[in-house]
């Protein structure tokens, strides 16, 4: 009888390692009361539940973490814009520039996504997917030219959200 493919089969073992690392990063990167409620705990046996929650309803949480991330977002980010991107299609270079709805559908050029979207997500969890996609070219009376227009754009997931990858070893 074969063996049964499952999702618990194809699970990376370091996503299930660190899938409780990766929700204490995101959380002390944006900060406030969400940390607060997962992460702040009793000082000791003898602090009361009243004396607790007193505590809790004072401590602020600020976002320290994403205050140093951005500091460094912004250092990569500022160096960015000397990428220049000049070959392919038309359309691809329309959107890296951010026309005709730009690499995301929201107008943002390859660096603006990159720098707003992808850099604080590999900041934080120093993992992040993107993926490519493009709609599907009827051939219902399209010409090659109207076909060249549509162009692919990005959309990104979380760390938690891959469960499993692979790494390839190039020769060079």
């Amino acid at each position: 009888m074969p063996a049964l493919l499952t999702i618990e089969k194809l699970r990376h073992p370091r996503h299930t390692i660190m899938s409780l690392e990766w929700e204490k990063y995101r959380l002390a990167f944006e900060g406030g009361r969400y940390f607060k409620e997962r992460y702040l705990k009793k000082f000791s046996s003898r602090e009361t539940p009243d004396d607790f929650n007193r505590r809790k309803e004072m401590t602020h949480v600020p976002a320290h973490a994403k205050a140093a991330i951005m500091d460094i977002r912004n250092a990569i980010f500022k160096s960015m814009m000397d990428i220049v991107r000049k070959n392919g299609p038309r359309s691809y270079i329309e959107a890296v520039q951010g026309l005709n709805h730009g690499v995301d559908g929201k107008g943002n050029s390859m660096n603006s996504y990159m720098g707003q979207v992808i850099l604080p997500e590999l900041l934080v969890l120093g993992r992040v997917g993107i993926y490519v996609d493009k709609p599907q070219i009827l051939n219902d009376g399209m010409s090659l030219l109207e076909a060249r227009s549509i162009a692919p754009y990005l959309y990104y997931y979380q760390a938690e959200d891959i469960f499993s990858w692979h790494y390839n070893a190039y020769n060079e």
